[in-house]
């Protein structure tokens, strides 16, 4: 092979390793110190469905009721649910609509799994979110609840 043609050869194989290098993409940003990268692919407005899965042994089913309507606006792979107890509420002296009505944040993992609580009603939050449908359960202090949503 020729001077000339062993030049074009290593230009083109150079060309070509270059024209490589451009064409893959760049690697995900990595996350500041202490956090987690977030999936905004699960954010989205879901709709769907709360209902009492069962109860502690000296409550009443009727008193866990809760609106059976579920909207939940996921941002930035998180979202918060605002539970009442309509029919808890006025029960007693300390039963007051703020004190009956926890509020969970939760937050979805990369992998669609969903955790979250309460904060001081001691309640927790598991969940999971398969391509536009969410499931989960809710363990309230004295009821625990069921949900599913679907992104629309």
């Amino acid at each position: 092979m020729s001077n000339f043609g062993m030049a074009r050869a290593i230009a083109c194989l150079a060309l070509g390793c270059a024209m490589w290098g451009c064409a893959r993409s760049a690697p995900p940003p990595n996350a500041g110190p202490g956090e987690t990268p977030v999936s905004a692919s699960f954010d989205g407005r879901y709709i769907g469905m709360v209902q009492v899965a069962g109860v502690a042994s000296s409550v009443n089913p009727t008193e866990c009721a809760v609106e059976p309507h579920l909207l939940l606006q996921v941002t930035k792979g998180s979202f918060v649910y605002v539970q009442a107890h309509p029919l808890l509420a006025g029960e007693m002296p300390s039963a007051t609509p703020k004190a009956t009505t926890p509020t969970y944040t939760a937050t979805i993992a990369p992998d669609g799994t969903i955790t979250g609580s309460s904060g001081d009603f001691g309640g927790k939050l598991l969940g999971r979110v398969d391509g536009t449908h969410m499931t989960g359960h809710i363990s309230g202090m004295l009821c625990d609840y069921s949900f599913s949503a679907d992104r629309v």
